[in-house]
């Protein structure tokens, strides 16, 4: 596997087990070379998604809470 090849099995992994962090994902220089790949661009709409979802809950949970 090719260096490319290994840091998408990686950030598929990360995927898969829950990452949120969508910032790393946008303004990470490591990820510049990858950041037009398919396979790249879904996982950081997976992950955007699920941050929003998590961000959403929060705000709900918040909101009941006053």
């Amino acid at each position: 596997l090719g260096s490319h090849d290994a840091a998408l099995l990686a950030l598929e992994e990360a995927d898969r087990k829950g990452l949120l962090d969508v910032v790393v994902l946008d303004r990470c220089p490591l990820f510049d070379q990858i950041g037009d790949q398919p396979r790249f661009q879904a996982v950081r709409r997976r992950v955007g998604a699920r941050a929003a979802d998590v961000l959403a809950a929060f705000r709900a949970s918040a909101a009941g809470s006053r």
